[in-house]
């Protein structure tokens, strides 16, 4: 018997549908239409738990489908690919609650795109070893972070757990200064600074009655420089998440931001405009986790969007 979820991938772009469709169909029963009109017949007909849909095609196009799919499906999960600029849609993304637009471009990653239907399918959101196979994670102590001459290896997601602010915060440095020893770009420092500031201070009552740590994983792994935040809140929201970088994308009549003097989403902007993916994991008032991948290249990101939430069990009591 064939258990196997069924994927709609609907794009104009024959090579890129069935790319998509060979690299998923080992996992999956795989889907394909070349736009909008043709997706809504194989809908009529078949059974699907999720699609991918391009955002420009002729007849129709991914939001209009989109529309479609959310009005008569309200069960099947859904995210848009485009060629164009992700952050042109953040906006629309924010009001009609789309978490994930995949941008189409000469390395667009299929690993990433099957990573993100298995995590929207199974609800199971946490962790790097979803985007890395096989992953090697090792332990490492304040102590032996800072000590001199300490190296970074290959291959290794290096994890550290810190209760006390300043040590996160000294943590923070250190890493950033290995990090950059080993190739990485020095932007990572900031978005580190960004990230971890924003983790304690979601976590800071939990780390002063509770002793509850913040989790700072970090290493280079395929080529790919790797960072992990971790805090036991789960105070950051979806909503809350687009809605701060919408301000930070949006330009008043002097051409600044409109949300330059915002308390807060500043660290959100900056560190997404300056990875090749950062990934928000969210389970509400119980954990919240941010990854972020950068590669030696800085000189096109990715900006996708990538933003998982799931209910705790605690949650739903209330």
């Amino acid at each position: 018997m064939n258990n196997r979820k069924n994927i709609l991938v609907a794009d104009d772009i024959e090579s890129i549908r069935f790319a998509i469709k060979d690299y998923l169909e080992s996992s999956y029963n795989v889907y394909v239409a070349d736009s909008g009109i043709q997706a809504m017949e194989i809908l009529k007909n078949n059974s699907i738990d999720f699609i991918i849909s391009d955002i420009r095609m002729p007849e129709m196009g991914g939001l209009e489908l989109i529309q479609h799919v959310k009005k008569n499906y309200p069960d099947i999960q859904f995210a848009l690919m485009t060629a164009y600029n992700v952050n042109d849609y953040i906006e629309y993304a924010r009001k009609e609650n789309i978490w994930n637009i995949i941008p189409k471009s000469s390395s667009l990653d299929l690993s990433f795109i099957k990573t993100m239907i298995e995590k929207n399918l199974t609800g199971d959101i946490f962790g790097v070893e979803k985007y890395i196979p096989d992953l090697k994670k090792e332990r490492i102590s304040y102590e032996d972070l800072i000590s001199s001459g300490y190296k970074m290896s290959k291959n290794i997601l290096y994890i550290l757990s810190a209760s006390d602010p300043r040590i996160c915060n000294s943590a923070c440095d250190a890493i950033g200064n290995l990090m950059v020893q080993a190739g990485c770009p020095s932007i990572i420092r900031q978005v580190l600074d960004e990230l971890v500031s924003n983790a304690i201070g979601h976590s800071m009552e939990k780390i002063k009655e509770k002793k509850v740590p913040v989790e700072i994983s970090f290493g280079k792994i395929n080529n790919k420089y790797i960072i992990g935040i971790l805090d036991h809140n789960g105070l950051l929201d979806r909503e809350e998440i687009l809605y701060r970088i919408e301000r930070h994308i949006k330009l008043d009549k002097n051409g600044l931001p409109v949300g330059i003097s915002d308390s807060h989403g500043r660290g959100l902007f900056i560190s997404r405009e300056n990875l090749d993916h950062l990934i928000f994991n969210i389970e509400k008032n119980k954990k919240t986790e941010v990854i972020g991948f950068i590669s030696e290249d800085i000189s096109s990101k990715n900006k996708s969007l990538a933003v998982y939430q799931i209910e705790s069990a605690a949650a739903g009591k209330n």
